[in-house]
Order: C-alpha cells, then structure tokens, then sequence
C-alpha cells in the first residue's frame, strides 16, 4: 500500500463491494452565464468547433468521489500509471478536503483536468480505500471489467522530458515510413535512441498491474506531457521494427536498437501475447494492418497461452508491484478462470499466499510439480520464515542465486507429463499443518545428469560431443571453434535442461 494513502475519511463503505465503483468526478470551473446572441458571439462558436477540444483553466484539480453500481456508471476513462517513489508526495482536492497522493498520481490527475472532454475518471489509489483489505479483496477482481468498460485507457509515463517530443516525432515518422519500407536506416540516429529509450526504459513498462490494464483496454492513449499517442499506433510501431527484425532488413546499428531499445516494450508485448486475450489481439492486429500478408506463415507464429498461475509468474518477474502479494493477484485475470486457483484477500499474509499457492496447485492439477522449487529461499528471508521447507519463497524465483528456479515454472504445467516418472499417474498425498506427506518409490541413485534431445539422430551427434568433451578435446586451441559449432547445431530451444530428469523423478 502506497505511503501517500488517502485519508479514509473521504469513503462511504460500498454497499457491495463486489458490484460497485467509485470515480472521480471532475469538478469543472463555474460557466459563464448567457449571453444575448450577437454575431461576435456566432464567430466564437464557429470558431470553437474548428479548434482543438476546450482546456480548463489552470486552477488546482477538484474532484467528487461517487459511487455507482458497476453496470450501471456514466461513460468514464481510466487511468494506468505507476504510483512512484513514495518520497515525492502531492495533494488532490477531493470532496473539498486536500488528499495526500504520491506526486505521480497528482500530476496525471493535474493534466486529466485540463481535458474539457473528460467528466469521470477511474484510478485504484482514490477509487479504493487502499486501509480496507476487506475491500481490496473484492475491488481487485472487478479491476478486468472496470478496463474493459473504460471508453478510453490513458496511460500515464510521467511528466515530460527534453526529449520527448523528439520520441513522439520519431514513432509518428516511423508510421509513415512502414507503409513503403524504404529509408529505413535514416531514422536511426544517437538523439532518437536516446528519446525513445527514455520512453521505453520508463517504469512504468515494469509494473505488474499493467499488463492486465493494457490487456482489457478497448482504446488506450500513451500520455507523456503534453504528448499523446494512440496506442494502437505504439503498437503498430513496434510491430514494424519487429517485423524488421523477422525479414532481416539489416542496416548499420540494427541490432543494438532491437535489444536496448526496444526491448523492453518487445517483452512487454510478448508476455502479453502469451495470454489468449493477447493472442486473439495479435491475430486481428496483424489482418487489419495487412501484416498477417508480408509475414506468411510467420504470422502466426506466438508464444503458447499461459494456462497456470505459476507459469505466468515465472514469465512475469521482471514487473514489480508496491505489495508483495500482487505479483500474484495482477496475474488472475489473465489467466483462463478455471485455472484461478486463488483469489485476492489481502488479509492473508505473504507466506499463507505461498502456502495456499501449493496446496491448491497439487490438489488442482493432481500433481505434485509445483513442489518442484520447494525450499528456494525459504530460510533466508525473516519475512517467510514460517514457510515449511516444501514451499518456494516466490520472491527469489528467478533469483541469480537459484537459476534451476526460473526455467523449471517457465515450461508450465501442462508440459510436464511427457517425461514424468509416475507416467502421468496421480500422487498420493496427504496435507497437515505445515507438514507434506507423499508417497513414492526408491528405485536408484542419480549418478550424473545431462542433456536429452527430441530426435534419435541429435541424440547420436550430441552423445559423441560429450564424448570428445569428456575426453578433454583441446587440439590446437580449437576450443572455442567448438563451442561455437555446437551451439550452432544444438539451439537451447531443442534441448530440456539436464536437471530436468531431476525434477521429473519427484512428479
């Protein structure tokens, strides 16, 4: 919970939490009172529907806090953001008392108010009593449909920069070049990496919460500044340079762009991707841009749905969340509901989340996988030292100091039984207190492990390259031509990880 949290003086407890909403109602300037027509007054307002939409003043925010039940709220927009560093404080006027909000949070609601076309605004830090858990529990699930509802989601990355709107001219410019693909290497230069690793290096593309905002949103503008940008348009955008990549358009600096510029928005649509809402997106992004013609087959080509919470976290541990447990809850909505094995209460503390996170993935998947990474840090942290030693602390999944951790819940679930020792048979179990008895066979000891390929002849080829490796094969220094070659040959994409026949043993 944010250190700038509203006073809960402001909340009149929802009558079903489940159901309703609150939103800010922008309180706008008191108007003119009419005036006699005159042809003065006619030019005026033809001329004001030639211009841009109108601008408040410049007079400190002032907001209404109401609420509606959830089918039944007037047309509002929606507002995604990072609540930032919980040192730089700022105030919004909300039912005439001075509210403390972190500065982020402030200075996006400062610049909504000036948008003459927006009346209701949603946004989780003043919409929900972020001191009432109970509350929370029941909000965070509807958070999926409030998106969805939204008539537009803005995006806020923050105040602007120097460089800005040289980031903004440069996404507009590449738009228009996509259309022909020619000149390609022309917009490459030092002062646009810089602009536009500003926008894509912000925060913002790290918060969990995000990509269930982005996900459910119907229309999206990206909002820096002043600036505003359809995020259609970012996607589009990203969709060129990626589709650069995929045809091997090569020019000078290429691929440092790819990776450091645009990297971070790449993965941030590649997990998004992974989710069947994003697949279904993808598909009809690429038939009405045209795209799905140029690609081919390759058009089709994204990464398999996530059908299991534990699978979506692993993929997701770069995003951060203020609380803990939300690396968990952001994830639920994006995941098909009959797999939501959990569901928001925050009045559980971290280690009973871990816990319920295992016994309910045994007991919903008939398998005990999800005891694959029991341990990994539980006696570490001071925060989960109550974890049985059969539980993960989830925080240090993905850990440098763990790396068996991450790619063992990457693989996923469903992916698991192809090996299995059990051959795919239920476990046999028992659940008591903090204590976890299966049942099982001794067969042998684990002498050594090592890779397994798919196809018999990569298994012949790879089985003599252990063998010369085995031997110490370093004639004439041809070390390095050797990795070089075998990596060539074997992509880790074909290869399951020598420890998994480990972890296979145990399911």
């Amino acid at each position: 919970m944010s250190s700038h949290a509203p006073n809960p003086s402001i909340y009149q407890p929802l009558d079903n939490p489940s159901q309703e909403i609150r939103l800010l109602q922008i309180e706008s300037p008191p108007k003119s009172s009419p005036k006699e027509t005159t042809p003065v007054a006619v030019v005026a307002f033809l001329s004001a529907l030639l211009c841009p939409p109108r601008r408040r003043t410049q007079a400190p925010a002032k907001f209404k806090l109401l609420t509606f039940k959830l089918n039944e709220a007037p047309p509002y927009k929606a507002l995604s953001y990072t609540w930032g560093n919980p040192n730089l404080a700022g105030t919004i006027l909300v039912d005439g008392q001075d509210i403390p909000t972190g500065h982020n949070l402030s200075t996006a609601l400062q610049r909504l108010y000036q948008d003459d076309t927006i009346e209701y605004i949603w946004a989780d830090a003043l919409c929900i009593n972020q001191s009432d858990d109970e509350e929370k529990s029941h909000q965070v699930p509807l958070m999926s449909q409030i998106y969805s509802r939204a008539e537009i989601v803005f995006i806020w990355l923050g105040e602007e920069l120097s460089s800005t709107e040289k980031a903004f001219t440069f996404m507009r410019t590449s738009l228009l070049y996509a259309e022909e693909l020619i000149d390609i290497g022309s917009l490459i230069s030092d002062s646009n990496r810089q602009a536009m690793e500003q926008i894509f290096k912000n925060p913002y593309w790290t918060r969990v919460w995000v990509l269930q905002e982005f996900s459910y949103a119907s229309k999206c503008h990206l909002i820096c500044g002043r600036h505003t940008f359809d995020m259609a348009n970012v996607q589009y955008f990203l969709f060129f340079w990626d589709t650069v990549d995929r045809l091997q358009l090569d020019f000078p600096g290429s691929s440092d762009w790819r990776d450091d510029v645009f990297g971070p928005l790449r993965e941030f649509i590649d997990v998004r991707a992974g989710t069947s809402l994003g697949q279904a997106y993808m598909v009809e992004f690429q038939r009405q841009t045209g795209w799905h013609e140029i690609l081919g087959d390759r058009s089709q080509q994204t990464s398999p749905a996530h059908s299991d919470i534990f699978t979506l976290f692993a993929r997701t541990q770069r995003y951060n969340a203020t609380d803990i447990r939300d690396k968990f809850y952001a994830l639920l909505n994006l995941i098909p509901s009959e797999h939501r094995i959990v569901e928001p209460n925050y009045r559980l503390s971290e280690a009973e989340l871990y816990r319920d996170l295992i016994t309910r993935g045994i007991t919903h998947y008939n398998s005990l996988y999800c005891i694959t990474m029991g341990g990994v840090g539980t006696f570490q942290d001071p925060a989960c030292s109550d974890l049985p030693s059969w539980i993960p602390d989830f925080r240090k999944i993905g850990n440098p100091e763990f790396p068996y951790s991450y790619p063992v819940f990457m693989k996923g679930i469903g992916n698991q039984n192809k090996l299995d020792a059990s051959c795919s048979k239920g476990p046999l179990y028992s659940v008591s207190g903090k204590h976890l008895t299966a049942m099982g066979f001794s067969v042998d000891k684990i002498r050594d492990m090592t890779w397994i390929l798919f196809s018999n002849e990569n298994l012949i080829l790879h089985s003599i390259a252990l063998f010369l490796g085995a031997h110490d094969w370093k004639q004439d220094g041809q070390t390095d031509i050797y990795k070089d070659l075998f990596s060539a040959i074997f992509p880790p994409q074909l290869l399951i990880e020598p420890y998994d026949p480990f972890l296979r043993v145990l399911t």
